[in-house]
């Protein structure tokens, strides 16, 4: 072999070969990743849907009336305290009030008078889309939203 190795024909068309194939499989494996699409960078993930009682808390005391707070990312809807016991369930103190951005409070009614005094009252908030009356709600509208509900024992 004489002279450069470069000069000799075999390792150029080696060489060449391997440039060939490392170019394709630079290719490939471009064309193979996918692409980011436009709004995956743009946009933020979506926000999960918040609607929950702040207080009071599942297993606490309460009187007759109780305060309750409640967090919403609901807030273009009107939102209902909803008590119920022993397989019926009431609207109770009309629509709630914005406190703060997110957050809601309203007036809890568990009974009246003695009436309830030692029961246990389940609480739950709705997100509806108009307005609701004060009194029984056997059904919660189509496209409205409901809390989890918090238990709590009336005590005085």
């Amino acid at each position: 072999m004489k002279g450069k190795w470069y000069r000799n024909r075999q390792v150029q068309a080696a060489i060449a070969g391997a440039v060939v194939l490392g170019l394709f499989t630079i290719a490939a494996a471009l064309m193979t990743r996918s692409p980011l699409k436009r709004d995956q960078v743009d946009e933020p993930p979506p926000t999960p849907r918040v609607l929950r009682i702040l207080n009071p808390t599942d297993g606490q005391e309460v009187g007759l009336t109780e305060v309750v707070r409640a967090e919403s990312s609901y807030m273009d809807r009107t939102h209902y305290l909803v008590v119920a016991r022993e397989g019926s369930r009431w609207i109770v103190g009309g629509p709630m009030t914005r406190a703060l951005e997110g957050e809601l409070i309203g007036n809890a009614r568990f009974g009246a008078g003695d009436a309830g005094i030692g029961k246990q009252f389940s609480l739950s908030v709705v997100a509806v889309k108009g307005l609701l009356p004060e009194g029984d709600f056997p059904k919660v509208p189509d496209g409205s939203a409901l809390s989890r509900s918090v238990t709590v024992r009336r005590v005085r």
